[in-house]
């Protein structure tokens, strides 16, 4: 089995890639915005430093594209998300962390659910595994990483609980991206009831119609 292929390229000269100190500078302002829960704020600030600074295809410029990318997905705007992708240089397209931002950004717009939960865990272990070289800009990344898959989660059982009155908790499972056990707090915490571990039922007020092959668009395919 080959290795993965590292995040952060290694450097076309001697010792580790370098972040140029501007953009450096971005990460505590960004992680601040994060740990806030400011990510429209964090989102504006991203666009406007992308604006004022140049990096000439420098691989320190993914600090503003990676918050970019996965700041637009938290707040479910995928078009520019892909703009974010598209306008890098042609010298940052084939890096390994955009692949994987790419890949994300497909999936959501895909709605493929299961994709999404495997390509965001991806991207989260390879940053938890230490494959960013710059411990903030891991940092960052995961941290935006695990917002984004929490988000996608609650509006994904919002939008089951407006299409379903009554959920296999097997659907469920597939559409959150985990097992019964861990998203039966959550769902309970939002007004679901589990009933005897086979069907959840929604919230009264928010009671769409039961499952049936005529409401599976709504929520468009898994697969």
């Amino acid at each position: 089995m080959e290795p993965k292929e590292p995040l952060t390229p290694p450097s076309t000269t001697e010792g580790p890639d370098v972040i140029i100190p501007q953009f450096q500078n971005l990460l505590p302002i960004f992680k601040d915005y994060l740990e806030k829960n400011q990510i429209a704020e964090l989102v504006s600030s991203a666009e406007d430093s992308d604006l004022k600074l140049s990096s000439d295809g420098d691989t320190s410029r993914l600090i503003i594209t990676s918050t970019l990318v996965l700041g637009y997905l938290i707040l479910n705007e995928i078009p520019p998300a892909r703009h974010a992708i598209q306008r890098l240089p042609r010298a940052l397209s084939s890096h390994p962390l955009v692949k994987h931002l790419s890949s994300l950004q497909r999936a959501v717009e895909d709605m493929k659910y299961r994709s999404i939960y495997s390509r965001a865990s991806d991207l989260a272990g390879d940053i938890t595994g230490g494959a960013l070289e710059d411990e903030q800009f891991g940092s960052l990344v995961n941290g935006l990483t695990i917002k984004f898959i929490n988000e996608f989660r609650e509006r994904t059982l919002d939008l089951l609980g407006k299409s379903y009155s009554l959920v296999p908790v097997a659907l469920g499972e597939m559409y959150l991206g985990m097992p019964l056990d861990e998203f039966a707090p959550i769902a309970q915490g939002k007004g679901w009831t589990v009933n005897a571990r086979e069907t959840l039922s929604p919230p009264q007020s928010n009671v769409g119609r039961e499952y049936g092959a005529s409401s599976v668009g709504r929520l468009a395919l898994i697969w």
